[in-house]
C-alpha cells in the first residue's frame, strides 16, 4: 500500500486511491515500466489526454517516458511545457489553462500533435531537490479543484521514490566494481539501506533468506523485517551505526511468510556521492543458537543430576585441583562447596596415600578410567573409606 505525503487528504476518494494502489502494487523492477505505469494510471484518475514524466539532471530536462504519448513525442530542452515548472519556483502544482496563448502549443511535440488546451505540472522533489516533472494534458479547458492538486501532489510522492530507488541503484552500481563480486556472491544477505532503514538494494542471498524478491525487497523499511519482540534492538543497532559508524547485533528476523529466524548483523555507514548509506551483511545463525541452547539444556541436565546424586562427585583438572563438587561430597567431606573447591590430591588423602593417589590419577589420565578403594580426609581431620570410579574427559580444550 502506498503511504499518504503530509497534507493530503484521503478522504472520500477511496476509488481513486484504489485505482493508484493497483499500479502501486504492480510495479516491478524496471524504472521505465514503473513510471508508465504511474502515468496511466494518474492519467485514468485525473481523466487527462496524455502524461509524461520528465528527469532533471546535469543536461536539463528530459522526457523519459509517459501515457498515450507516440514515441516520437518525447524531447528535451527548452520547447517543452516543463519549463513552465521550473520557472514558477513553486513546489505546488502549476496549472495553465490556455495552452495556445503560451509559445508551447507550437514548440512542445504532445501539445503540437494533439492541440491539447491545459496543462498541469509538478515538481517531483528527491531529498529536497527537484530530480523530475511530471506533467498532464488535457483537451478541454479544464479547472482544477482541490482534489485534482491532491492527486497530483500524490502521484509526484509516488514517482519520487521510484526515482529516488532508480538514483540510489545508479549510485551503488558506481561503485559496484568494487565489491560487486562480494555482493552478488556472498552466502551472506547483504542489504544496503539508508539511515532511514529504507531498503535500496540486496543480494540474492538476502532475497533467499527473506523468501521476498528483489523488487519487493527494495520497496520496503527495515521495520518489515524485524518481529515486534526485536524492533527495540533494532532501533539501537541503527542508533549505533549511525554515531559510530559500526554495529554487530544478534536479533530475530522476520521471513515474508512470518517464519522467524535468528540473525548476527554486522553493519557499516558508508556514503555513495556524499549520500550516508548502510552496509548490512546479515548471517543466518538459526543452527549455531539452536546447538547453544541444546548444548545450555544438556549442560542444565547434567547440572541437575551432579547436584541431585546420592554419591559423591568431583571434578578436577589435570593436575588434580578440584574445580567443581556437588552437594554429597562437600557433606562426606565436611566442608562447604568454597572450601572444598581448589583443593589438591594432598588436602584429599592421608599423606601416607599421596604416593598410590597420585600413581592412580595418572592412570586414569593415561587409560581414561580406573576403579579403586582409598581414604578421604575430612575438613577436621578424620578419615573414611570410600570406593571410586574415576573417568577422564576434555572439555574447553582442557583434560
Amino acid at each position: 500500500m502506498i503511504s499518504l505525503p503530509a497534507g493530503i487528504d484521503a478522504g472520500g476518494h477511496e476509488a481513486l486511491l484504489a485505482r493508484l494502489n493497483g499500479a502501486f502494487e504492480k510495479l516491478g523492477g524496471d524504472y521505465r515500466e514503473n513510471i508508465s505505469r504511474l502515468s496511466a494510471a494518474a492519467g485514468e484518475v485525473l481523466g487527462a489526454g496524455a502524461c509524461a514524466y520528465a528527469v532533471l539532471d546535469e543536461n536539463g530536462l528530459r522526457r523519459l517516458s509517459g501515457w498515450n504519448i507516440p514515441d516520437a513525442a518525447p524531447a528535451d530542452g527548452e520547447g517543452i511545457c516543463e519549463n513552465l515548472v521550473i520557472a514558477s519556483g513553486s513546489g505546488a502544482c502549476t496549472l495553465v489553462t490556455d495552452l495556445p496563448a503560451t509559445p508551447y502549443f507550437i514548440s512542445d511535440p504532445i501539445v503540437s500533435n494533439n492541440a491539447f488546451l491545459t496543462y498541469a505540472g509538478i515538481p517531483v522533489k528527491v531529498r529536497g531537490r527537484i530530480k523530475g516533472i511530471f506533467s498532464a494534458f488535457f483537451t478541454t479547458h479544464r479547472p482544477f479543484g482541490a482534489i485534482d492538486e491532491q492527486i497530483m501532489g500524490l502521484i509526484a510522492h509516488m514517482l519520487a521514490g521510484e526515482q529516488d530507488r532508480f538514483d540510489s541503484r545508479q549510485e551503488i552500481l558506481v561503485g559496484e566494481e568494487k565489491f560487486g563480486a562480494f555482493f552478488r556472491s556472498s552466502l551472506d544477505g547483504v542489504l544496503i539501506h539508508d539511515l532511514a532503514g529504507r531498503v535500496v538494494d540486496a543480494n540474492p542471498s538476502a532475497e533467499r533468506m527473506f523468501g521476498y524478491p528483489h523488487a519487493w525487497l527494495v520497496r520496503m523499511n527495515l521495520t518489515r523485517l524485524v518481529p515486534v519482540e526485536s524492533a527495540p534492538i533494532a532501533r539501537q543497532a541503527l542508533r549505533e551505526v549511525k554515531a559510530t559508524g559500526y554495529s554487530r547485533t544478534e536479533i530475530v528476523l522476520k521471513r515474508m511468510d512470518g517464519s522467524l529466524f535468528s540473525a548476527e548483523i554486522v553493519g557499516s555507514r558508508f556514503e555513495v556521492n556524499g549520500e550516508p548509506r548502510v552496509h548490512g551483511i546479515v548471517r543466518d545463525i538459526s543452527q549455531r543458537k539452536q546447538a547453544q541452547d541444546e548444548a545450555a539444556e544438556r549442560d542444565l541436565r547434567f547440572r541437575k543430576v551432579f547436584e541431585q546424586s546420592l554419591d559423591g562427585i568431583v571434578l578436577q583438572d589435570q593436575n588434580g585441583s578440584v574445580i567443581e563438587a556437588n552437594g554429597t561430597m562437600c557433606k562426606l567431606l565436611g566442608c562447604s562447596k568454597e572450601d572444598v573447591v581448589g583443593m589438591g590430591l594432598a588436602d584429599l588423602h592421608p599423606e601416607k596415600d599421596l604416593q598410590e593417589r597420585m600413581r592412580f590419577f595418572q592412570q586414569v589420565q593415561s587409560s581414561g578410567e580406573s576403579r579403586y578403594e582409598c581414604e578421604f580426609l575430612r575438613g577436621d581431620g578424620s578419615t573414611f573409606s570410600a570406593e571410586v570410579a574415576a573417568s577422564s574427559f576434555s572439555h574447553g580444550g582442557h583434560t
